[in-house]
């Protein structure tokens, strides 16, 4: 009977570890995020709710998978447009013409495109309000031609938004997670 309760005990001792364990676990390699915006619609939509894979080897990204990244503090081009008009990042507008503040936030967004890949976009994946200033860097036809340099991907919205359409190619290195799934 002593036995019995003594490993009674340790199972108990041995399942509390084990579940210690597991949530420390998935504390370090997991993050659950809420979507904000419609950038990323109908995959993802704003209040949508996502687990993230942190830290994923940059070596496993591909195109297709969906991706949390650092916003940039300085957007090449675009700051200095902004400061010249006196106006803030505060100036992008979601489609309901609501401003955004998006300093400090994190982009969610697709891959398309990867070290020395070509990836081609047209104006019209530019958001209304900032086409004007991007329309010198278009050809005739109204498209843009990238070639991805190392270091870097191209990653775009479902819908239009804040992307590398804007931002140009982004950092690997900002990359802080894949998006694994969606919480219904």
């Amino acid at each position: 009977m002593i036995v019995i309760i003594i490993t009674m005990y340790n199972l108990v001792i041995f399942l509390f570890l084990l579940i210690l364990i597991a949530f420390i676990v998935i504390r370090i390699c997991f993050y659950v995020i809420t979507v904000h915006g419609n950038s990323m619609n109908p995959a993802l939509v704003d209040g949508d709710r996502v687990i993230v894979f942190r830290r994923w080897p940059t070596l496993w990204l591909r195109k297709g998978q969906i991706a949390i990244w650092r916003f940039p503090d300085f957007i090449p081009g675009l700051d200095e447009k902004l400061d010249s008009e006196r106006r803030t990042r505060t100036d992008f507008r979601d489609e309901k013409n609501n401003i955004k503040q998006v300093n400090g936030h994190l982009l969610i967004k697709r891959i398309v495109g990867l070290p020395n890949d070509r990836v081609s976009t047209d104006i019209l994946d530019i958001q209304d309000n900032f086409r004007d200033e991007f329309i010198d860097l278009h050809d005739q036809n109204s498209n843009r031609n990238w070639l991805i340099p190392l270091g870097y991907c191209f990653i775009k919205g479902d819908s239009v938004g804040l992307d590398s359409t804007i931002l140009g190619p982004v950092p690997l290195e900002d990359c802080i997670g894949i998006v694994v799934m969606k919480i219904q």
